[in-house]
């Protein structure tokens, strides 16, 4: 039977440092999380703090149908440590139809070859920018602005007034991309492109500096 899906739903694959200090902060904020790693050991340890967990090679694309990947509009690639085996994971993630990839690469190398393949977002983190990104997904992390490689930023952007009444989509007039949309005490992850704009939402947008100051600068 295919999953219902819920945007608050998260699927993180690679349950190392940074991949299960996102998903356990995920699941302390009351989101659900898929845990997803080919070691027993690191199930083992995460398996009561996450809502679900699955022992599989993410790197074998029948294993993520098998799991109902597909279902999940966000999926966390954190395989840091083996560049072959992400690609691998993203490109297979990308065929699937998840919409939004946040994948973790270790140089800006990595970075721009996961862009390429599929990845909506990729992080360069130290380990303990988990729990970071997790309240950026989460909505709340008290911040403006969070680097998401050497060119690429995450900011927190009221919704510019000539905005109001648009669809999301009328945001990549300015070339950043709507990934969060804070709504009164509602949060709302990968917001549809024709969703309207209502004043006194808060965005959260990804792009580069230039994009995001004109952005910023929207009346």
């Amino acid at each position: 039977m295919a999953r219902r899906k819920k945007p608050s739903d998260v699927a993180v694959i690679g349950l190392g440092g940074f991949g299960g200090s996102v998903a356990r902060r995920l699941e302390r904020m009351g989101q659900s999380v898929l845990g997803i790693d080919q070691s027993a050991e690191k199930i083992k340890e995460i398996a009561d703090e996450l809502t679900h967990t699955m022992m599989l090679d993410a790197t074998n694309e029948e294993a993520l149908l098998e799991a109902d990947v597909a279902s999940f509009d966000t999926a966390i690639v954190a395989i840091g440590d083996d560049f072959e085996a992400s690609a691998l994971v993203t490109a297979h993630l990308r065929s699937l139809g998840v919409r939004q990839i946040i994948a973790q690469a270790k140089s800006v190398r990595h970075r721009d070859i996961l862009s390429q393949i599929g990845a909506t977002q990729v992080v360069i983190p130290e380990e303990d920018s988990g729990e970071r990104l997790a309240e950026v997904l989460s909505g709340t992390a008290e911040m403006e602005r969070l680097r998401l490689g050497a060119d690429r930023s995450l900011a927190r952007v009221p919704v510019p007034q000539s905005l109001v009444g648009e669809p999301v989509e009328a945001s990549e007039r300015s070339e950043v991309s709507v990934v969060m949309l804070q709504r009164a005490a509602d949060l709302i992850l990968n917001p549809a492109g024709d969703l309207g704009l209502e004043r006194g939402d808060v965005l959260y947008v990804v792009g580069d500096e230039p994009s995001l100051a004109r952005f910023r600068l929207l009346g």
